[in-house]
């Protein structure tokens, strides 16, 4: 991927990991999921300690790239942090009892939905048997405790810029904790997901154009 002062390339713009910033291809610094549920009260971190912030940060990302590499079937088990290995092995059973199969993993881009920019990373894509058919869809992999309504608006920003199919996607929240249990939440409506996401992305835009927030840079 080509290095810019913007960050790397991505299809539609670019990533600065350092400042995790999103740009479009004009420059523009856009928002992200995680960033436009910030702006909007969603997720607030502000009474827990910021080692623990920290931690869970690490832990999270540590799931997410072993379970990028085992999808690939690229995963050294033995280079696995015991620490991490129980919930890799509960997503790795789960993803083998829905029948995935995987198209693509951590998958970063920046996308717009009506004219509004966004960048994002998605965790997993691909096709799954739901129902006895075999379905696109569309995984996003939490490690948090406590579920979260806006995980399913995350997930719905993530099928927005994919390709339209007539059956449409399935989106599927995958909350798996440190023992390896799996909890699998279905976003129920996509389309009407897909619309609310629009919603929060112009008012997290409105914000940031009228001073009330940033995005950095």
């Amino acid at each position: 991927m080509e290095n810019s002062k913007w960050g790397i390339k991505i299809e539609g713009g670019y990533f600065l990991e350092e400042h995790h910033i999103y740009r479009n291809e004009a420059g523009m610094i856009v928002t992200s999921p995680t960033k436009t549920f910030n702006i909007l009260g969603f997720s607030d971190f502000s009474m827990i300690d910021p080692a623990t912030v920290a931690w869970k940060r690490v832990y999270g990302n540590a799931v997410h790239s072993a379970v990028q590499f085992m999808v690939a079937d690229d995963l050294d088990w033995d280079s696995v942090d015991p620490m991490i290995e129980a919930p890799v092995r509960g997503v790795e059973q789960r993803l083998k009892e829905m029948g995935f199969k995987c198209e693509g993993a951590e998958e970063q881009r920046v996308a717009c939905l009506g004219g509004m920019y966004y960048g994002m990373k998605l965790d997993l894509r691909g096709n799954v048997i739901h129902r006895g058919v075999r379905r696109k869809v569309v995984i996003d992999l939490k490690t948090g405790s406590k579920y979260e309504k806006h995980w399913m608006w995350q997930t719905a920003a993530y099928i927005a810029p994919q390709p339209p199919i007539l059956s449409g996607y399935l989106g599927i929240v995958l909350q798996v904790d440190p023992a390896g249990k799996v909890t699998p939440h279905y976003v129920d409506d996509v389309p009407a997901a897909i619309r609310e996401w629009q919603i929060l992305l112009a008012a997290a835009i409105l914000k940031v154009n009228n001073g009330y927030a940033q995005l950095g840079g």
